[in-house]
């Protein structure tokens, strides 16, 4: 088995079979998302940021960078994506988003990182989620306040898929 192989194996398909899982599960037992979005969104996101804070070993220093070195990722892919796309004209959301999410978001993170001073484990968790498919919590958020849901899922659906052709070979140059 090559290491590019070994790598997707480990690490990404297990959450590419589960959230394969949920999928079906959805189409065949007709569950209505609103509730479990809602549900995911008030009360388990919260409570999975609190315990992620108080069961931290980071200083408040270190996690304050992170955070703003997570929000600057996002903003600027952001940002970078509506630029592209009204540069180039296009009209279609979706494919200027998994571009930018998933082809420039590593660089963005990488150049970002070293701006930052990010080292060894932080470099590779930042560097990580700036190349990761964009969130199912971006759904339930765009259901939640009456947004374009059908967009949003496209765009999670689509860098989902796309996602191990980049995550894999990002994944294996940052374990070097």
């Amino acid at each position: 088995m090559t290491e590019l192989s070994q790598t997707f194996t480990n690490n990404l398909l297990p959450i590419l079979l589960i959230s394969g899982a949920g999928f079906l599960l959805g189409k065949f037992l007709k569950v209505e998302p609103r509730p479990i979005g809602r549900v995911t969104f008030y009360i388990l996101s919260p409570l999975l940021v609190f315990n992620l804070l108080t069961e931290s070993q980071l200083s408040l220093d270190r996690i304050g960078l992170m955070m703003g070195y997570a929000a600057a990722v996002n903003f600027l892919v952001a940002g970078l994506a509506y630029l592209i796309g009204r540069l180039l004209r296009l009209d279609r959301p979706l494919s200027i988003s998994a571009v930018v999410r998933l082809l420039v978001g590593p660089f963005v993170g990488l150049g970002l990182g070293s701006l930052f001073g990010l080292n060894n484990p932080a470099r590779q968790a930042g560097v990580t989620e700036a190349a990761m498919p964009s969130a199912v919590l971006t759904t339930v958020l765009a259901s939640e306040y009456n947004l374009d849901s059908s967009l949003v899922t496209a765009i999670v659906f689509v860098t989902t898929l796309l996602s191990p052709f980049t995550l894999t070979p990002l994944l294996l140059y940052l374990g070097r």
